[in-house]
C-alpha cells in the first residue's frame, strides 16, 4: 500500500522543503520564504553536515547510508531547518549548490516571473493586455525547433472569439450571429 510521505522521499534523506528567513526588506513583509533540498548521495550528505557546520552527524554511524538518514528523517529535517532559518531561502540554496548540493528556492509567482533562467530561455513573455496592461505570459514548455512554439497575444477577453467561434467554426449565418448579439446572449 502506497502511503503519502509529504516532501519527504523514500529513497533519500534528508529531502524536503525547509523554511528560511521572511523575504527581505523591500519585498513582501513577514512572507513565509522556504528552500528545498535534496540530499542523493553520500558525498552530498558529508558536504551537507559540513555545511551545517555538525561534525557530529558526520561521525553518527546511525547517519553513515541513506537508510540510517530515513529512519531519523525528523532529527535530520530539524537540523536542516534550525541552518535554513537563519538565512534567506536564496543564501542557503546559493550555499548549498555551491557544495554540490541540490538546493533550490521554493518559488512563488513574484519569483517566478523575475527568474533569469525562465527569461533567458524565453519562457516568460511579456505582451500587452488591452484589459490589464502588460502581462507576463508563460510561453511553450519546450523548445522545439522544427515546430517552435510561441505566444502571439494574450489570453482573450470575454466573448473576443465569439464571432470567430460562432461563425467560423460552427458554421451560424451572420443574422443568426448578430440576433445572439442582439438579445445579449453573447454578454
Amino acid at each position: 500500500m502506497t502511503r503519502r510521505v509529504g516532501n519527504a522521499d523514500r529513497a533519500f534523506a534528508p529531502h524536503g522543503v525547509y523554511p528560511s528567513l521572511a523575504r527581505p526588506v523591500g519585498q513582501t513583509p513577514g512572507k513565509d520564504r522556504f528552500v528545498a533540498v535534496a540530499v542523493t548521495t553520500d558525498a552530498q550528505w558529508a558536504a551537507l553536515t559540513a555545511v551545517l557546520d555538525r561534525p557530529d552527524l558526520a561521525a553518527d554511524p546511525l547517519f553513515v547510508d541513506a537508510a540510517g538518514r530515513r529512519a531519523r528523517r525528523a532529527d535530520l529535517d530539524e537540523a536542516v531547518a534550525a541552518w535554513t532559518r537563519t538565512r534567506s531561502a536564496e543564501q542557503a540554496a546559493e550555499v548549498l549548490v555551491a557544495r554540490g548540493i541540490p538546493a533550490h528556492v521554493c518559488a512563488d509567482s513574484r519569483d517566478f516571473v523575475a527568474d533569469p533562467q525562465l527569461r533567458h530561455r524565453g519562457h516568460l513573455v511579456t505582451l500587452a493586455h488591452p484589459t490589464f496592461g502588460t502581462a507576463v505570459l508563460e510561453g511553450p514548455r519546450y523548445l522545439l525547433s522544427e515546430t517552435p512554439g510561441r505566444v502571439e497575444r494574450p489570453a482573450p477577453r470575454f466573448g473576443q472569439d465569439n464571432r470567430q467561434v460562432l461563425v467560423g467554426l460552427l458554421g451560424y449565418d451572420e443574422k443568426r450571429y448578430s440576433d445572439l448579439e442582439e438579445r445579449g446572449v453573447l454578454r
